[in-house]
């Protein structure tokens, strides 16, 4: 897009086009798409991102400079910047879930026991990092803070059905991740459960 297409569809943009805002969708979309998945790891994430920069660039679209760059680098730079917030955000809700698993007490138990129970209880964070974003949120929620799969997807902020159908592929990805740990595997084995919106 050169210099006068650009500055024809940001001035139809402002002046509410809808024409102009599906050819500003079906040209920024993959771009924003493809930062956010190469940042978080996971497509659901990304499209959820992508509709949040669309909007957020269409938003401030009256602020943007061109002397400053093009559009292409001023959207980009809103994508990492979204996406690098969202992963911040999941890592920190994973740390903290984490911070609640019931700690063993050795007490309880023989040296043996103690450590086989630190080992069972490392290889599952361990498989729970290497799931793709959306089904260790899925999980977390679920399993960790109890919810159920309704409490889960409005939490999440995705229909029931969608939400269900990750449950289910997060589980048999942990399973796969478990025995390849427990095998002393060290390659990432995971899968992405099919993409759907929310």
């Amino acid at each position: 897009m050169d210099y006068r297409e650009q500055s024809d569809l940001i001035q139809e943009l402002l002046d509410g086009k809808k024409a102009a805002f599906d050819r500003f969708y079906d040209r920024y979309a993959p771009l924003v798409v493809h930062i956010a998945q190469r940042i978080t790891g996971d497509w659901m994430e990304a499209e959820d991102i992508c509709h949040e920069v669309l909007l957020e660039a269409l938003r401030k679209l009256k602020d943007y400079d061109p002397k400053r760059g093009s559009l292409d680098a001023w959207i980009s730079v809103i994508a990492k910047s979204r996406s690098l917030d969202q992963l911040r955000k999941l890592e920190k809700m994973t740390a903290k879930t984490m911070d609640t698993l019931p700690e063993h007490r050795t007490a309880s138990f023989s040296p043996e026991e103690a450590l086989l129970r630190s080992v069972q209880n490392q290889e599952l964070v361990a498989a729970l990092h290497r799931l793709p974003v959306q089904q260790r949120e899925a999980l977390l929620a679920t399993y960790w803070k109890s919810l159920t799969h309704k409490e889960t997807a409005e939490a999440l902020g995705r229909p029931l059905g969608t939400v269900k159908s990750v449950i289910r592929a997060g589980i048999n990805n942990m399973k796969k991740q478990l025995t390849a740990l427990q095998q002393g595997g060290t390659k990432d084995e995971s899968y992405e459960s099919p993409r759907m919106r929310g």
